[in-house]
């Protein structure tokens, strides 16, 4: 039945212009018939034989641009950005298509390309194609953050006046990254407040083994304790000795929490969710500016990764496709017992309160980050490659927003933070950032 129906659709091709158009033609036709009427039988062929051309000449070249394809596999090719993009930036996209070099008058071709991200997310490349080979360099931007795909492109037939319409499905796999806008807020070692006290998360100094003491090396002694260094400079075996202690560490896990939220209003939900990924990215570019080493952890990761100076493109790809999970899993936190939980989330978030218990039976110390709402809606002007890491004086972009009460933020804030700040959670530390 849908085989059927399908190919009713592919046969009678009509647009909706083009089916009124068709009716129209009958209605006339009815009428001439009815009343004898040769002038309304004249108009009413002339209809019938300009749908006919269209019905039929859009199935036939229809039939033709598939078998041209279907001989020559190859002569499509299409390449977007590999590095990734950013929102409301101009990026181009090359095309190279080969069709017939002969195409019925009266007909066009386009090239359609959606890149899709969730359900509203989309991103459409399209352009007019000719006969014979098409190069093309097509200007595209992506408005919103997040991991585009698609699994298809579309050869769409149409006839000038816009009575019939085909579509003709390519098998493409095409991936486009839209990063988001981060902006390092701060250069200074972060502080934060554990039991009534702040910490500075500096990074770790290297040792300086000149400082050590070491005497000559003598049969018998450990060979784990020989300073392999004084030996290639002086060709002698020197031993290390006193005892060595490590110098203190900093080690941060940085946990991002986009479970959906029963307090952030649906019509600024996918705002609220992009805001929550520039804050956080934002936080974890100061830290590498600091050259702090930082875990990261993301519901989906099967473990925590280490996010480093040198893995900056990696920390954006992780960001760009953050999206709203319907419900917790437990992570896999890194086993370390030293280690203090930085978590980011949204008020009323279905996972929070797992996750606070899976972090507080760990031993971890823990501190909570609820990103605030940011009015500031102007879109942001095209952008460079040189701002591939952060934007420090541009203003950030947001996806329209619905109107919303300017203490709505402040007020479920301070109700969280009194939330979490109460037993059965004693956390001291609740910051709005």
């Amino acid at each position: 039945m849908k085989r059927l129906k399908s190919l009713a659709c592919n046969i009678f091709c009509f647009s909706i212009q083009g089916l009124v158009f068709f009716l129209f033609s009958v209605f006339i036709l009815a009428a001439g018939i009815l009343r004898i009427d040769l002038a309304a039988l004249l108009w009413a062929s002339g209809f019938f034989l300009i749908t006919g051309y269209a019905l039929c000449g859009n199935n036939l070249l229809r039939i033709i641009i598939k078998r041209y394809l279907a001989r020559q596999p190859d002569c499509i090719n299409i390449k977007l950005p590999d590095r990734g993009i950013y929102p409301e930036q101009e990026a181009q996209a090359y095309l190279k298509l080969k069709l017939p070099s002969f195409i019925l008058p009266g007909f066009i071709t386009r090239f359609l390309l959606k890149l899709v991200w969730q359900d509203h997310a989309l991103c459409k490349i399209e352009t007019a194609l000719s006969t014979g080979e098409s190069t093309r360099v097509l200007p595209f931007t992506a408005r919103i953050r997040g991991e585009y795909h698609t699994q298809t492109a579309q050869i769409l037939i149409k006839d000038f006046l816009g009575l019939t319409k085909s579509v003709i499905n390519l098998p493409i796999k095409e991936q486009l990254k839209v990063y988001p806008i981060l902006s390092s807020s701060s250069q200074k070692p972060l502080k934060l407040e554990v039991e009534g006290a702040d910490i500075e998360y500096a990074p770790r100094k290297k040792r300086n083994e000149e400082l050590l003491e070491i005497r000559k090396y003598y049969p018998g002694d450990d060979v784990r304790r020989i300073n392999w260094k004084t030996f290639a400079r002086f060709r002698e075996l020197f031993l290390r000795i006193g005892e060595e202690t490590t110098l203190p560490e900093a080690k941060l896990l940085f946990i991002i929490d986009p479970t959906h939220s029963l307090l952030v209003p649906a019509a600024v939900r996918y705002d609220y969710i992009d805001i929550l990924v520039r804050q956080a990215g934002s936080l974890l570019l100061s830290l590498l500016n600091q050259e702090v080493e930082t875990w990261l952890l993301v519901p989906g990761y099967k473990k925590a990764k280490t996010i480093s100076a040198e893995k900056r493109d990696l920390l954006l790809s992780h960001l760009a496709r953050i999206w709203w999970q319907n419900e917790y899993h437990t992570l896999p936190l890194p086993p370390y017992k030293n280690l203090h939980a930085l978590v980011l989330s949204s008020p009323g978030s279905l996972g929070l309160e797992p996750l606070i218990k899976q972090l507080k039976k760990s031993g971890l110390k823990l501190s909570l980050f609820f990103p605030s709402w940011q009015e500031d809606k102007t879109p942001l002007s095209h952008l460079t490659v040189k701002d591939i890491l952060f934007l420090s004086d541009r203003k950030k972009h947001s996806h329209a927003a619905g109107n919303l009460d300017p203490d709505w933020f402040l007020k479920i804030f301070r109700s969280e933070a009194d939330k979490f700040r109460k037993r059965p959670w004693r956390i001291n530390h609740v910051y709005q950032v």
